[in-house]
């Protein structure tokens, strides 16, 4: 089935999900219209779109080029292993519904991120999202969340949303209404402390 087209800022939202593909609560022909519905152009011209398994070198791309700032190189292994769990946007078999999205702009891939949604705790959150670091403090990353807020919105009305980042990200995802409700000194690794956050508190 052909999709229309789909990516994120740099952040860690929720980067070891194990969240899994379409299934309970949420059919894959009501994801696939909402993609293709909500498939807009920004202000920036950026289109939106599944990830496809031919986005795999490019995703990485923007991974690596966000080392070591917001990744540690030693998080490249589990990014690997997540992004070969999706096919075309439908990742491993599970209990929750999970998405994962391209941005382009201008033919090119700018920002990647996904989202989960598990419909039976009401909960929902972002997971590996990142933007190209050459084009951070654009307006992309805003878009971008924005997007899959409304995406989450749009599919499970009741479900809180939560993600996890470090101290980089942190003030980015206050300015949205996420706040933190736990702090781990060095949760990532050394100097890299992480923040877990939730919409709305």
């Amino acid at each position: 089935m052909p999709f229309g087209k789909i990516i994120f800022f740099v952040c860690r939202e929720n980067r070891r999900s194990s969240a899994n593909t379409f299934g309970t609560g949420c059919l894959f022909e009501d994801i696939y219209a909402f993609i293709t519905r909500k498939q807009v152009k920004s202000p920036r011209k950026m289109t939106i779109r599944p990830y496809q398994s031919t986005d795999f070198d490019a995703c990485i791309a923007l991974f690596k080029s966000n080392m070591p700032q917001f990744f540690l190189p030693e998080e490249l292994p589990d990014y690997t292993r997540q992004l070969e769990k999706y096919k075309d946007g439908m990742p491993y078999k599970g209990e929750s519904t999970e998405a994962y999205f391209i941005v382009e702009e201008d033919g090119a891939m700018v920002a990647c991120g996904g989202v989960y949604m598990e419909m039976h705790n009401n909960l929902a959150g972002m997971v590996w999202g990142m933007v190209d670091n050459g084009l951070h403090r654009k307006g992309i990353g805003r878009q971008f969340l924005l997007y899959r807020i409304d995406y989450i919105r749009e599919h499970c009305p009741a479900c809180k949303i939560r993600l996890d980042t470090t101290q980089h990200s942190r003030p980015f995802f206050e300015k949205y209404g996420f706040e933190v409700v736990k702090y781990t000194e060095n949760g990532y690794g050394e100097g890299m402390h992480r923040y877990d956050m939730v919409l709305g508190g």
